[in-house]
Order: C-alpha cells, then structure tokens, then sequence
C-alpha cells in the first residue's frame, strides 16, 4: 500500500515568542505555511494600547496570511480552513483549546508541541513550573491534538537536564532547540513511515497554570533555594520583584549563599566590595542584577553606586 503524500501545506497555530521561533523554523525547512492562527492583539503599557504577538509579527515581516479569531468555534471560521485544504496543522503555545471539530480535519497530522515531559506540567507554564518545583529533568513533547489539555498520545519526547543555573530563558531556548527538529522530523515521519503515537502514562500527571501576578514577589521568609528558583523561574522576561521603600525592584539574577547573616529576613547587607546580600529564612541570596522602577537593568555593584541603600535596609 502507497504511503499518502505529503507535500508541506500545514496551518500554524501559535502567539508566544517560542511559537514564532518554530514557526520560522518550518518556513527554512520549506514546509508551506498557508494559514496562521494567532491570538487578537492585547493590551499593554501604560496607555493600553493594542500590540501585536510575535507571531504575528512574524507574519507581517514575511507576508505570511494570519487570521485573529476572536471566537475560536465560530463556523465561518471553521469553514475557512475547511477550503484550505492543508495537509496538516502544528500548534504551539496558542493560548487557547482547539475545537473537535478543527482538529478531525487533520486526525493523525493535528500536532501540538508542548515544552515539558508529559504528562507531567500539562498547561500554560510548564518550564516555570519545573524550574519553581526544583526538577531535574524537563523535555519536550510532540502530541497529536485533543480537545482536552495536553492530553495527546506522544509520537516523539526528548528528554533535557535543568541545570542549577538554568532560568527559564536559557532553558526555553534548549527546548527549543529539540523542539524545532523534533516537529520537523515528526511531520515527515508520519506521512511516510509507521510513526505512531504512544498515549501518555495515567500516573504522573501535574498541571502547570499560569503565573498569576501575586507570584511574582518575592517572600524572604522562604528558604534562599526557595527565592531563588523564583527569580530563575520569571527571569529574563517577567521578572520577581520585591519592595524598597516605596519602589518595585525586580530581582534578575541571584546566587545561593550557604550561611545566615544573623539578620531578619529581607535584611540588606552590603559588603565593603560593593556585594550587596540579601537574608532570607534560610541562608542568604547573593544578587548579582537588579532593576529599580522606572530604570535599566544592572549589576549589584553598578546598582549600588547610585543608590542610597546600606546595610541595615530592608527589602519587604
């Protein structure tokens, strides 16, 4: 028996910056992107005005097609792709659960990439959740898309250490990596091999929702290993932050320190060096970058030079 043809017409469904790094990807590789499905613009800043995602960014600097639906089960929608005729749909990051009905116009070839070791940290913050829960090991995975979350069958994982100093940039960026020549090789496969997908285990499952706003500030009565993997979880893009006096400072960079400053936790030490230490319940957080509101990133001990923060401060 013939094997189907494939010849690359796949519809892309994606809005975050990892979405828009896979989906140039698939252009190099010469897969035809004939449609892409994007989140409608939000609002941000000050002014709340709207902007555009990265992938439609993306889009709009290649001339690529891009739809924003508002309503992802409209049947206008729905019939749209329908004459599209694409011979498969890959899905990244999108923000949203697909429809049964979108999904069986592609079965087997309906793909999502979801950047965790399922089925553990199914949802929409799997590399922080493994970053806050301390896991050794993350992955990637590419499933065949159903309507509940992340909960496909698997046809290829790969498996990827989480180092100590990993924070959730570099980390995402070696998922990346396996994830772009994992969705590659997954969308020849199946249209040319016996590639089957394996449904995930029924033990293990965890869900990784999204971090609230709440979470990202810093509680000093925690454990310094505690505090820590919350910075390396939010840096480089969000980022924890903490209080000094009446300003928002966020943390971008720490390093554990092994020992208590005899002092209460979020007590400021600085250092004749120009090191600036910070008490936490237990040990200590040596911070190596920081950000005061209203100005640009910088090392401690550029910080500390036009600040007026001294041993004794506090950080709340």
């Amino acid at each position: 028996m013939d094997t189907p043809s494939f010849g690359k017409r796949v519809v892309f469904a994606g809005t975050t910056d990892f979405s828009a790094t896979v989906l140039e990807k698939l252009i190099i590789e010469k897969f035809s992107i004939i449609m892409v499905i994007t989140q409608p613009d939000s609002r941000a800043g000050r002014g709340q005005k709207k902007v555009a995602n990265p992938v439609k960014k993306i889009c709009q600097n290649l001339n690529l097609p891009f739809v924003q639906p508002e309503d992802i089960k409209d049947i206008i929608f729905f019939q749209m792709l329908k004459k599209l005729d694409a011979e498969a749909m890959v899905v990244v990051a999108f923000g949203k659960i697909l429809p049964k009905s979108i999904i069986n116009l592609y079965g087997d070839r309906c793909l999502n990439i979801h950047a965790s070791l399922l089925p553990r940290w199914r949802g929409a913050a799997p590399i922080q959740r493994a970053i806050l829960a301390g896991d050794e090991y993350t992955g990637v995975c590419i499933i065949r898309m159903e309507e509940t979350l992340d909960t496909g069958p698997i046809f290829l994982k790969e498996k990827i250490k989480i180092f100590p100093s990993d924070n959730f940039g570099t980390l995402e960026e070696r998922i990346l990596k396996k994830a772009v020549i994992l969705i590659v090789k997954v969308l020849e496969d199946i249209a040319h091999s016996n590639l089957k997908a394996i449904p995930q285990a029924k033990v293990g499952v965890t869900y990784a929702r999204k971090i609230t706003k709440l979470e990202t500030k810093l509680e000093w009565t925690l454990p310094a290993m505690e505090v820590s993997k919350l910075v390396r979880a939010l840096a480089p893009r969000v980022g924890a932050y903490t209080n000094y006096h009446d300003k928002k400072v966020k943390i971008w960079e720490v390093a554990e320190v092994d020992k208590d400053l005899q002092k209460f936790p979020g007590s400021i030490v600085v250092d004749p060096s120009g090191s600036l230490y910070v008490q936490c319940g237990k040990n200590s957080l040596l911070i190596k970058e920081l950000q005061i509101s209203g100005k640009v990133r910088m090392g401690a001990s550029t910080f500390l030079l036009g600040s007026r923060i001294k041993t004794g401060d506090f950080f709340q």
